[in-house]
Formats: C-alpha cells, structure tokens, sequence
C-alpha cells in the first residue's frame, strides 16, 4: 500500500510538473515573447545569449528553432548538480523531467507574430501573473522547471524563512541591469514588471 500510494504521489507530481511548464509556455510564448520583453533569472540569460548569438556575433539560427529554450536547458546542468547535493536524487530527477517538459513545449508552441495583448503594462502584468502561478504549482509539488527555482528550493532548505521569490529578484536584478546597458530603458521597466509580478505571484501560491 505504501508504494501505491508513493507512486500516486509520484504521479501526481509529474502531473502538476506537465500543467505548470504548459501553463508558463503559454504565458511566456504568448504574451511576453511578441512584444519582445525580457524574463528574469536563467530564461533571461538565455534570451540574452540568444540576442549575442544572433544580433552581436550575427550567427544564422533557423526561424523554426527556439534556441531560448535548448540554451536554457543546457545552463541548468551545474545547477541540477547542486540541487543533487542539497535536495537529493529524487528531487532532481523530477525537476529534470520538468525542465525537460518546459523545454519540449517551449520549441512547439509558436510564437505570435502580432502580440496578442498589444499594450504592454496589460501584457507584462497578465503574463507575470499566468508565468508566476506556473511557477508556484510546480513549487508546491516540490518541483521546478530548473534555473533560479532550484537554487531558491535549495536556499529554501538551507536556511528556514527564505524564499525563493527572493532569489528570483536578486537574479533578475543581474539580468535587468544588462539589459538595461543594451536595450531601450522602456523595454527594461516593463520587463521588470512582467519578473516582480511573476515572484510575487509566485511567492504567494508557493508558500
């Protein structure tokens, strides 16, 4: 009886993991993507290596490929290594599947050409608050779809009362101000809206 109900436990998990990546691609692919706005944490690193890859160095990436999504897999390798340390095989391997998940469905679901919210204080807010719910699902089955949620689940453990909408603004803060040093300041506070909305939100259905 105790590995039926561990494998429903399991399975649940790996349910809630599948609805939070789907859920935050549509937010993110849909609503944020379009109007050329800027995630936070490791998603925003790996939009940035994009736009170096392909607008600084001026690399050719086929129009059907969504390298944000295969960048931000492959930094997520040392990070899964130090939550294997701090959190253990288990959590690890179900954030694994997650990110992986997060990933399929970040390459698949297109991207609009004309923004589906045009305005963009409508869009960062609606965007921040579908991307943070996602997050905060997957939280709360003690999964992450990788990046700064595993580092936040880590620090979590390691030190009672922190939180990981904490570590979400301290990252997002890095990436902001290059951002900042490269494009238009309107596109920055806007993007800066659409993170802090996403950590509360985040924040508050996680904890």
């Amino acid at each position: 009886m105790k590995a039926l109900g561990k494998n429903k436990v399991l399975i649940n998990q790996l349910g809630f993991a599948v609805a939070g990546d789907l859920i935050y691609t549509l937010g993110f692919n849909l609503l944020i993507v379009p109007i050329a706005l800027y995630s936070g944490g490791f998603m925003g690193i790996s939009q940035l290596i994009h736009h170096a890859l392909t607008e600084i160095m001026g690399i050719a990436i086929p129009a059907n490929l969504n390298l944000t999504g295969i960048l931000y897999y492959l930094i997520n390798v040392p990070i899964f290594m130090f939550g294997y340390k701090v959190m253990g095989k288990a959590f690890v391997l179900k954030s694994l599947f997650a990110t992986t998940v997060l990933t399929i469905f970040l390459m698949i679901v297109p991207i609009p050409t004309t923004p589906i919210i045009e305005d963009y204080l409508t869009a960062c807010i609606v965007g921040g608050i579908v991307c943070g719910y996602a997050c905060g699902l997957m939280l709360r089955s003690r999964l992450t779809g990788g990046g700064q949620d595993v580092i936040g689940m880590c620090l979590t453990k390691l030190y009672p009362g922190f939180s990981v909408g904490k570590v979400n603004i301290a990252i997002n803060g890095m990436v902001y101000l290059i951002c900042f040093l490269l494009f238009d300041v309107e596109i920055v506070i806007y993007s800066l809206i659409f993170a802090t909305v996403q950590s509360l939100v985040a924040d508050k259905i996680h904890v």
